[in-house]
């Protein structure tokens, strides 16, 4: 008996051990991002209205960059598919913010639970410079979340944010000025 494996032996043994360690780092990021599901799990979100009331400025197309932690611009939160990325409008009704999300439910904020909204340049794993995106700070079951939108048409940012902050309840903003400062 030779010690020696032949060619073909040699390279079935090396592909099967690549698929290993391939089905292994798979596993493992399914793994992670189950748990990462787990971690950000969050009550059901509130249904958009019905008859969602008119327009407090034109509706905004661009990107929605998805949802985070408040203040942990990297932690999406996997839950309820709020951290992927799409194409998207946003709506900033009298009602509170809706954003139509392409292959997603769409997302409602109610009013009540804005919290406050700037223009960054950082969200979600995103870094765009200048008057790059809006983040909309809002409370949802006692989770604090950011959710990030950038528009097609930056110039309008400042517009949409000034919207959404006349939404925001007093003592709300009031509260995440003194926490910003």
């Amino acid at each position: 008996m030779t010690l020696a494996m032949s060619q073909g032996t040699a390279r079935f043994l090396l592909t099967l051990g690549v698929l290993a360690v391939w089905a292994i780092g798979v596993a493992a990021m399914w793994r992670g991002w189950r748990r990462r599901v787990r971690r950000t799990a969050l009550a059901p979100l509130p249904k958009a209205p019905e008859i969602p009331g008119g327009d407090v400025v034109p509706v905004l197309l661009g990107v929605y960059l998805g949802t985070t932690t408040a203040g942990r611009w990297l932690d999406r939160v996997a839950h309820q598919r709020l951290g992927g990325r799409s194409s998207g409008r946003l709506r900033v009704l009298r009602t509170g913010l809706l954003v139509r999300r392409a292959g997603f439910d769409d997302l409602y904020i109610p009013a009540a639970a804005l919290r406050d909204v700037r223009i960054d340049t950082a969200h979600a794993g995103k870094v765009i410079a200048g008057d790059g995106m809006l983040v909309v700070r809002w409370q949802h079951g006692g989770a604090d979340l950011e959710t990030g939108f950038r528009g097609d048409d930056r110039g309008r940012h400042r517009e949409v944010a000034g919207a959404v902050r006349a939404l925001v309840p007093a003592d709300a903003l009031h509260t995440a000025t003194q926490e910003a400062s």
